[in-house]
């Protein structure tokens, strides 16, 4: 894992987002994708977490991110991977309504390595047998490096 989490540094914020989406949709369909995305975007809890981290100036938490979307009756029962995908797109949100933090590659590690503590930590709430989104995201996350 530690060869993974290594070249997973290397990647943007919005690329990992993309990947892990790319991979979710593998499983879940695209129409679920958008569900979510959709939940984030128009959810009061999530947006009033961003607005105050835009005031005070502060990145996203996994931690936070983490137990927010467990007080959300969307996410509250939701597996990993749902619930990973969930964050992933709160970052992104925050992103796009951010204007302190501009994110390109390589430019905020930061906010890469908030993604990356995110998905872990998702990636532990289930016992995984055989392929399933979290694989199938680290394995196409080494064959993009690989590529490169």
């Amino acid at each position: 894992m530690s060869s993974v989490l290594q070249i997973m540094r290397l990647f943007a914020p919005d690329k990992l987002v993309e990947v892990f989406a790319e991979s979710y949709i593998y499983f879940h369909g695209e129409k679920k994708v958008k569900e979510i995305f959709q939940k984030i975007e128009s959810s009061p809890k999530v947006l009033q977490y961003i607005q105050q981290l835009i005031i005070r100036n502060e990145k996203p938490s996994a931690e936070y991110i983490s137990h927010m979307l467990n007080s959300i009756g969307y996410f509250m029962f939701s597996k990993g991977e749902t619930l990973c995908l969930g964050g992933l797109a709160l970052i992104t949100l925050w992103q796009h309504h951010s204007n302190s933090y501009i994110v390109n590659y390589g430019e905020d590690q930061d906010i890469t390595d908030t993604c990356i503590d995110y998905i872990l930590r998702c990636n532990k709430l289930k016992i995984h047998t055989g392929e399933n989104c979290f694989s199938k995201f680290f394995n196409e996350i080494n064959r993009i490096h690989n590529q490169a």
